[in-house]
């Protein structure tokens, strides 16, 4: 990835990760600004629609992705995603349609934590090979290729004046070119200073790891709110590090 002058991911990662550790004054969190922690136990607002967007650069992907997701009960969710990458190095870009179903099982407010489930189904479209290339030969069909995700979700406050919160994970994965595999998502979130909170997650996965973390701050209190943090992944190519940019609406 080609950094901006005086941008270092690795020393922007740790200062993130510092700031969710350092004591700030109480504030509220909305939903969820993680890549993978984003299916997090905590209650959602009841018959209220969400409205969210972020751009993703890992290396030389650069992704794309849209969400809409709507709370039928404070307990249970369906969210609608759509993706688009272009991995880059002359890969082809690949579409991607998510439908998640989230519940959560007990009372947060009442018991102090969190404990839910989260069971999602991918449809993936890429381009086969041997087919049409940017410059321009004969284009070859695209292939529908489906996936499936279901995570145990677990979430609690990190006081009893709810400044924060924790969050862990256990999942499975089954991939759209095949193969199973689970991964421990692990969290924190916690206020800074007036509108704005700082979040960290570290995900595991055999052969795969992710660190992302960053800040969020509210434009618009419990509203509108932007996104902005760094991200390094580990995987077949080595270490990759990105950033990545959303904005999301709530309660419309």
């Amino acid at each position: 990835m080609t950094r901006m002058p005086g941008f270092q991911p690795g020393l922007a990662l740790c200062a993130a990760l510092a700031f969710c550790f350092s004591p700030v004054p109480a504030a509220h969190a909305g939903d969820r600004p993680y890549l993978v922690l984003g299916s997090a136990a905590l209650e959602d607002d009841a018959a209220a629609w969400s409205l969210g967007g972020r751009w993703l650069r890992s290396g030389a992907a650069n992704a794309l992705q849209l969400g809409l997701e709507y709370g039928f009960t404070r307990a249970t969710s369906l969210e609608l995603e759509w993706s688009a990458e272009r991995p880059g190095g002359g890969e082809r870009s690949e579409r991607e349609a998510e439908l998640e179903l989230k519940h959560v099982f007990n009372d947060i407010a009442r018991d102090g934590f969190g404990l839910g489930l989260s069971m999602s189904l991918g449809l993936d479209r890429a381009r086969a090979e041997g087919g049409d290339d940017d410059a321009g030969a004969t284009a070859g069909p695209r292939r529908a290729r489906r996936g499936a995700l279901v995570q145990l979700l677990g979430s609690m406050p990190l006081s009893q004046a709810q400044e924060g919160q924790a969050h862990a994970n256990l999942g499975w994965q089954r991939r759209p070119f095949g193969g199973g595999q689970g991964f421990v998502a692990l969290g924190l979130e916690r206020p800074l200073q007036g509108r704005t909170w700082g979040f960290g997650e570290v995900v595991y996965q055999p052969g795969q790891h992710l660190l992302h973390a960053g800040i969020r701050h509210w434009l618009r209190r419990d509203r509108l709110a932007l996104d902005v943090s760094v991200q390094r992944q580990q995987g077949e190519g080595g270490w990759r590090n990105g950033v990545v940019i959303g904005v999301v609406a709530y309660d419309l």
